[in-house]
């Protein structure tokens, strides 16, 4: 007996096919491909972005995006400053001055009253006729998926929807079905409805990069920037865990925290990246201080400098060379007739 091989099993059954069924309808397949078809002729429209963290832009109609962090470092103060930030065009915990007069829809399936009202009134700093708010904890699966339907026809004129709790439209995240189900729904709405959508979906405990099931997994798939919060002694960075344009780094990206003087959260003045940089340049004016405490002459040959660094340090001729130039370009150093001085 001849053994067939896969592909030729897979001829045999499709021969096996009615001769007289009619031909499959695929009018509308056709359709579809024509409309979706790439043409040099027709770009699309442009469309800017409707929100940015440091200037970069993260947020765009039609398209969906995902917050991602921890539990309890903050992922709802930091989408009351996004409302601020569009609603008042106020930079506010890193998101940017926006242009101001959009508005927006918040959902909220994870707050008690108590903190959804703080969260809208001092956090945001908006009224009931500035944001389509709406405090839905408890709600199930089901009716938040009706429950975001239905607003969205409300409120035709939001650029943005958070769903704050994403996870709870969903009645299982490890179920890939009702996962991709649900996500695709969202790009639909997205697209329909010209609106920004902005999930919040918690990483798994004790992990700093996997967010929640196959929710996460498709998330991060789809979504056209995933957007992360970290936290570290009481300090949140944001930065763009994935970005389909301009990333934000981790050491470049804003930071905040809590302030009890205020009783919200605070942007802090510097990034990591800032502050790392500031910390070093410090050490090296301590550095250069100690080598001219026992000089008269203040000006030093590269050679005379690069032996100082080395007897004050203990560090070899390269790491020598490689501070004297960190010391230049922080302009702790200025060079002038081949001679090293320190600045005021």
């Amino acid at each position: 007996m001849t053994t067939l091989t896969p592909a030729e099993k897979l001829h045999e059954e499709l021969k096996k096919t009615e001769p007289d069924q009619a031909p499959k309808d695929t009018s509308h397949t056709q359709e579809l491909l024509e409309r979706s078809r790439y043409n040099e002729l027709t770009p699309p429209i442009h469309s800017p972005a409707v929100a940015s963290i440091d200037d970069t832009e993260v947020i765009w109609k039609g398209n969906v995006h995902t917050l991602v962090a921890g539990s309890k470092v903050g992922k709802s103060r930091f989408l009351a400053a996004l409302i601020k930030s569009t609603v008042h065009g106020e930079r506010s915990l890193g998101w940017s001055a926006n242009k101001g007069g959009e508005k927006i829809i918040y959902m909220d399936f994870e707050q008690d009253h108590e903190d959804f009202y703080s969260s809208m009134k001092d956090q945001a700093g908006v009224t009931k006729d500035e944001v389509y708010a709406y405090n839905l904890a408890g709600t199930s699966a089901v009716k938040a998926v009706e429950c975001m339907d239905v607003v969205l026809g409300m409120h035709s004129d939001a650029a943005i929807l958070i769903l704050d709790g994403m996870a709870d439209l969903c009645n299982n995240v490890n179920d890939a079905e009702e996962s991709n189900a649900l996500i695709a729904h969202l790009m639909e709405q997205a697209n329909k409805h010209d609106i920004a959508i902005v999930g919040v979906l918690h990483l798994n405990p004790g992990s700093e990069a996997k967010s929640r099931g196959h929710l996460g997994s498709q998330l991060e798939r789809k979504s056209k920037t995933i957007i992360q919060i970290n936290e570290k002694d009481g300090v949140r960075t944001v930065f763009t865990k994935l970005a389909r344009k301009k990333p934000i780094r981790e050491k470049d990206g804003p930071r905040f925290a809590w302030c009890d003087d205020t009783g919200n959260f605070a942007e802090l003045t510097e990034t990591r990246a800032q502050m790392d940089l500031r910390k070093k340049g410090g050490e090296l004016r301590d550095l250069m201080d100690e080598i001219l405490k026992t000089r008269t002459i203040k000006t030093l040959s590269n050679k005379e400098l690069k032996q100082a660094v080395m007897d004050h340090t203990g560090q070899g001729e390269r790491t020598a060379s490689t501070r004297i130039r960190e010391m230049v370009d922080l302009e702790i150093l200025t060079i002038e007739n081949k001679l090293y001085s320190m600045t005021e």
